[in-house]
């Protein structure tokens, strides 16, 4: 509930300055149930069927005698959501991302059988991405299932590819929210205005698409023995071919704990740029909020083709902007304060 929350709060009218009248609020939902009715692939049907029967549990818990408007809205939910949920149950068993996304795993329910049954067919992936391997690894230490967790370890370690969510999540809601066009909202920023497709489908592919990382982390950080081996092995993958930055910066962390020397260099090496891309980003994305910032269209475009990193790349280098630090930078946190 926590991650729809934010979603609602990131892509909802909350979007515009001032607090949305009903009819407002009515609109927008409207505007994803046309989303939702869309065509698509599975992935934004999954997430397309979620958001539904989150904002109709939203509009039941805001009145026991909802309008007109608000119960047809209910009703044409209810059947779109089934209709999608019914073509993502007919597939998932066969669709890696599909069954990644949606385990059915909640923390501290004491029985989850569909979780452990989707966990049982998400396995054999591990082997061929370490990705599939690392959430499933935590999701077992979840379920206090050690047997599992180096199991699985074992597999994901064996993995040459780190493929994740993220930038695949992003292609496949932008996609779909660009073939509806949604009801102006005058309030909303440069950026969101000019590009709210994208911004749509980032905040809710970060909102939900990202799994319990601290599960496989913390585990890992202190294992020993065949465990520790496997543990290293999928973090370095994760750290080198991660799309995204809080997923590079939590294996990193897992290398300095765990690795050799070496591989302690490459992971401090690795944050070093990662943060000087992100430093230099900032202002950028920011100013984004106001105008237009020249090479947003690439930045969107990378980000669903390759992920976070490679389109803080992109926006660098448009803006002529080193990147990879100089030997004597320094991050901003890491510098002195500035005299008064």
């Amino acid at each position: 509930m926590r991650g729809w929350t934010f979603l609602l709060l990131l892509v909802a009218l909350p979007l515009q300055a001032s607090e949305p009248t009903e009819q407002q609020r009515l609109a927008h939902f409207n505007y994803q149930l046309s989303v939702a009715e869309a065509p698509g692939d599975l992935w934004s049907d999954l997430r397309m069927a979620q958001m539904l029967n989150f904002l109709a549990g939203v509009t039941e818990a805001e009145s026991a005698a909802p309008s007109a408007p608000v119960r047809a809205f209910q009703a044409r939910a209810q059947v779109v959501a089934a209709e999608l949920e019914s073509r993502v149950d007919a597939a998932r068993d066969s669709d890696p991302f599909l069954l990644v996304s949606d385990l059915g795993c909640w923390p501290k329910a004491p029985d989850m059988p569909v979780c452990d049954q989707r966990r049982a067919k998400l396995e054999p992936y591990a082997a061929n991405n370490a990705f599939h391997g690392m959430v499933l690894m935590s999701y077992a230490w979840m379920r206090e299932d050690a047997e599992s967790f180096l199991r699985v370890a074992r597999l994901a370690a064996t993995a040459d590819v780190y493929d994740s969510v993220p930038a695949f999540g992003f292609r496949s809601m932008v996609e779909r929210y660009r073939k509806v066009p949604m009801p102006a909202a005058p309030e909303t920023g440069a950026l969101t205005q000019a590009y709210l497709p994208e911004v749509m489908a980032m905040a809710l592919t970060m909102a939900i698409a990202l799994p319990p990382y601290q599960n496989f982390s913390q585990p890992c950080r202190e294992s020993e023995g065949e465990l520790r081996g496997h543990c290293l092995a999928i973090a370095k993958n994760m750290m080198l071919q991660g799309q995204h930055l809080i997923e590079i910066w939590i294996a990193e962390s897992v290398v300095e704990a765990i690795g050799a020397p070496d591989d302690v260099a490459m992971a401090k090496a690795r944050r070093r740029e990662t943060e000087w891309l992100l430093e230099k980003a900032v202002p950028l994305l920011a100013a984004s909020e106001t105008v237009v910032v020249a090479g947003t269209d690439d930045y969107f475009e990378a980000y669903g083709r390759e992920g976070e990193v490679a389109a803080l790349r992109v926006l660098l280098d448009t803006h002529g902007i080193a990147l990879l630090p100089p030997a004597d930078w320094t991050k901003a946190s890491a510098r002195p304060a500035a005299s008064p």
